[in-house]
């Protein structure tokens, strides 16, 4: 690239003020033509005959490759519709599971509704007329070693497990298909509460996700989580 340095590289036809006129065109040619003679590309005893033949071959080769840019953009265009098309059948493939799943959760929730679940109300952990304390009775309970025991629970950061016990989950279906919300408990004080869809669940499990955080601190087994909440909540 060096060599070529003293070359004036620009559109030879045309200056800051427009199209160059043709003797100046020819002159900006000829200067260019004998600093490359000089460098030794071309001569001028046979006409500067390889820059001619160079410039042939060129010419003669832009009609293949506009041909190939062509046969290119044809190919992108029809990769691009193909992938349009495939983009809309995954999003309606994905809308019918999502709703063929809240369909299977209204059905277990309606079978089941003399059974386990029983949707959170306003009067849940409120006290009645009497002064009792009102506790929803679809509610679960299950301390973090059972849960650990089961394999749906991994660890609590910065818990030891001798302490595990002292800690306590609250399960709580609430009135959407589907939503659950957890609570921790540790030696009866309300510590956390996250709100969870099954959903969600259902996604990490499909991407391979088997752990994943609850709170920020406890990791949880994807799999038996979903296996808990399907079991507890909507078994027969």
């Amino acid at each position: 690239a060096s060599r070529h340095k003293d070359l004036e590289v620009f559109d030879i036809f045309r200056d800051d003020e427009g199209r160059l006129p043709l003797e100046d065109a020819k002159r900006l040619v000829l200067k260019n033509m004998r600093i490359l003679e000089v460098q030794g590309y071309t001569s001028s005893k046979d006409g500067c005959q390889s820059i001619i033949t160079d410039i042939a071959r060129d010419i003669f080769n832009q009609r293949e490759h506009r041909l190939n840019r062509k046969r290119e953009l044809t190919r992108l265009r029809r990769t691009k519709t193909d992938l349009l098309k495939k983009q809309t059948y995954m999003l309606d493939q994905l809308e019918k599971y999502r709703q063929y799943t809240l369909q299977c959760l209204a059905n277990m929730n309606k079978a089941g509704n003399n059974k386990r679940v029983h949707f959170a109300t306003l009067q849940d952990d409120r006290n009645d007329r009497k002064g009792r304390k009102v506790r929803n009775k679809s509610a679960l309970k299950y301390s973090a070693t059972k849960l650990y025991d089961k394999g749906v629970l991994y660890t609590i950061e910065g818990l030891p497990p001798s302490q595990m016990k002292n800690v306590q989950f609250v399960f709580l279906p609430l009135e959407e298909e589907g939503h659950f919300q957890i609570s921790a408990r540790f030696m009866g004080v309300d510590m956390e509460s996250v709100k969870i869809d099954i959903q969600d669940l259902l996604k990490l499990q499909y991407e391979g996700v088997s752990v994943t955080d609850m709170f920020g601190k406890a990791k949880i087994n994807v799999n038996l989580l979903l296996y808990f909440l399907n079991s507890k909540f909507y078994g027969r």
